[in-house]
């Protein structure tokens, strides 16, 4: 290893944490728990919370525009939901919009900003493809002939023009790229494990993916972008239970086990800095080439720099 990932801050929010985006800059944080979105700056000071009133609404999944003026969040109960976010001096106005309603648990969602695309992955047997304004641009069935299975994992790739498929389910075990604007398949692999996490990795470096392993582990792979090549594989020790890629380097986080162990990688398959944060990482969101933010199954969002 390199560098080393050093611990800013320690943020309780008093309710297991599922899911963290960050602003581009690292300056404002939004977590999802099981009674809804905080909406924090990096010294852990609250701006707003969704929703706010008394209401408890489960948020397992968000994604975040890089000037943190939209939020797209995803429920347990199986709603996409908009937020669109205005600064007012020390606190944010949130402005709620209903997108869409899955029939089931929404497992992951996607945004991309430039093409104002969201992509939707269920429990279910189907995989969405929405804009902003909630219309169904595609929909992908259990039909043989696209990404199987029972859960999908989702993301972005080619500056928003393809959609990365990783599904898992008996016998269906899928990554794909799909077009994002149709839905077409562009390209599939059959993996040897359920795909529990896809991420794009930027310039065209690759697509990671974690599987289970053996005995507890799990295998951390990157695929070349037509997926026809395995450019490198790396167990991990414990269960995969995070993976998110930067946006602006060629580099990505990955959590594994229940003591919480992060790791930042890059696209040649070097280990670049590693952590324990000692409780499991449900979410991670990583920006800027070296600002982390990890959501902890212990009612936590810990915020870390990467320091080569």
């Amino acid at each position: 290893m390199t560098g080393r990932l050093d611990l800013r801050k320690w943020i309780q929010v008093y309710h297991p944490a599922y899911a963290v985006v960050q602003s581009n800059d690292g300056r404002y944080v939004a977590v999802g728990t099981e009674t809804g979105v905080t909406i924090l700056d990096s010294n852990g000071h609250g701006l707003a919370d969704y929703p706010s009133d008394t209401t408890e609404t489960p948020i397992h999944q968000l994604c975040a525009s890089p000037d943190f003026t939209r939020l797209i969040l995803a429920t347990r109960l199986g709603s996409a939901i908009s937020l669109e976010l205005k600064a007012k001096e020390d606190r944010f106005e949130l402005q709620g919009t209903n997108l869409y309603t899955a029939p089931c648990d929404i497992h992951r969602l996607a945004m991309d900003i430039s093409t104002e695309y969201l992509t939707v992955g269920h429990l279910s047997s189907a995989l969405i493809g929405l804009n902003f304004k909630g219309k169904t641009l595609w929909q992908q069935k259990n039909q043989g002939t696209a990404a199987l299975g029972t859960t999908w994992s989702v993301d972005f790739a080619n500056e928003g023009k393809s959609v990365v498929a990783g599904s898992a389910g008996t016998g269906a075990n899928w990554l794909a790229i799909l077009d994002a604007a149709t839905g077409a398949l562009l390209h599939k692999r059959e993996c040897a494990s359920p795909v529990t996490s896809v991420t794009a990795l930027v310039d065209d470096a690759g697509i990671a993916a974690l599987t289970p392993g053996e005995y507890y582990t799990a295998r951390l792979t990157v695929y070349s972008t037509d997926l026809n090549d395995v450019l490198w594989e790396q167990e991990l020790d414990g269960p995969g239970t995070a993976l998110t890629s930067d946006s602006d380097s060629a580099i990505f986080a990955v959590a594994s086990g229940f003591d919480g162990k992060v790791q930042i990688w890059d696209a040649t398959g070097g280990c670049l800095a590693a952590e324990s944060l000692r409780t499991m990482v449900n979410g991670l969101s990583l920006v800027s080439g070296n600002l982390l933010a990890a959501a902890t199954q212990d009612g936590n969002v810990a915020l870390l720099r990467y320091l080569p």
